[in-house]
């Protein structure tokens, strides 16, 4: 894997796990992230409007027609990652929702036609078996409704995760990254809002800047940039050794949820993900 890719992907996995953190910690998980990415994509319009105007870009059909498709993969993203917060623990609910290496090897295979050398394998292997633990220790033999339900938008989650994952790799080929992830964000705010207006969270919304407008301000400036150096990463490297060394962002969200949030089971969560440690380093070297 190519070095600059490698940071890239690092540096994003933290500043992804910190506006995951935010998220949780908000009093309306639906609503914080249509604000989040509303907020993102008002602030990061000076900076888009200056490089459409300095470079006079111009997007093909085809251009367009990935950015719809992300869009429509980060609302279903979003809002099934919102429900998965409502429910459960971050340090349950993040390393689920950010499982999608299960999938996206698969779909990088039938429509990007990437193959994965046997090492890579390994690693994405050794990965996916950290998930499993780390999720596992985490639970009883029976779970409550609350854990079940959490589980499963989690798992929703990362299905949308790997959808879109595929999809921006090939949109990163026809558009340039930035231009890609802003024009994608906006789309994400404008068709988010029937779901906002379908519930009628208008008071809530109110309430929720008020009580987090910082996370929101914070958060909205992380997301873009967070996802910004995937897409670049993207274009320097394969999709499922990136969206897999990625997953390092779950070490930081059990910590997060263990040393900030107090949530419990935390050696075990811990001694789990520090497992996955070992598929990271595998995918590096691949």
């Amino acid at each position: 894997m190519e070095p600059k890719a490698v940071i890239l992907v690092i540096i994003s996995a933290f500043i992804h796990s910190l506006w995951n953190l935010m998220s949780k910690k908000s009093r309306n998980k639906i609503v914080f992230n249509w604000l989040m990415i509303s907020t993102g994509t008002i602030l990061y319009l000076p900076p888009f409007l200056y490089y459409i105007f300095t470079n006079k870009v111009q997007i093909q059909s085809a251009g367009w027609q990935l950015i719809t498709l992300s869009s429509v993969f980060h609302v279903f993203y979003f809002y099934f990652l919102g429900k998965s917060y409502s429910y459960g623990d971050l340090s349950i609910t993040y390393p689920i929702a950010r499982s999608s290496p299960l999938f996206v090897p698969f779909l990088a295979y039938v429509f990007l036609n990437e193959k994965l050398s046997l090492i890579g394998i390994l690693g994405i292997a050794v990965i996916l078996i950290g998930i499993y633990l780390l999720n596992f220790s985490s639970f009883n033999l029976k779970l409550s409704e609350n854990v079940k339900k959490a589980v499963m938008y989690a798992l929703l989650t990362a299905i949308f995760s790997a959808f879109y994952s595929v999809n921006d790799k090939l949109g990163v080929s026809y558009v340039y990254p930035f231009c890609f992830i802003y024009l994608s964000i906006a789309l994400t705010s404008f068709l988010y809002l029937p779901i906002i207006i379908r519930k009628n969270y208008f008071r809530e919304m109110k309430i929720e800047w008020k009580v987090n407008n910082k996370p929101i301000l914070i958060s909205g400036c992380l997301i873009i940039f967070s996802y910004l150096l995937i897409l670049f990463a993207f274009a320097i490297d394969k999709v499922s050794y990136i969206v897999s060394l990625r997953q390092l962002s779950i070490v930081f969200g059990v910590m997060f949820g263990i040393f900030l949030l107090k949530e419990e089971h935390g050696k075990r969560r811990v001694i789990a993900s520090l497992i996955m440690f070992i598929g990271f380093f595998l995918v590096v070297i691949a």
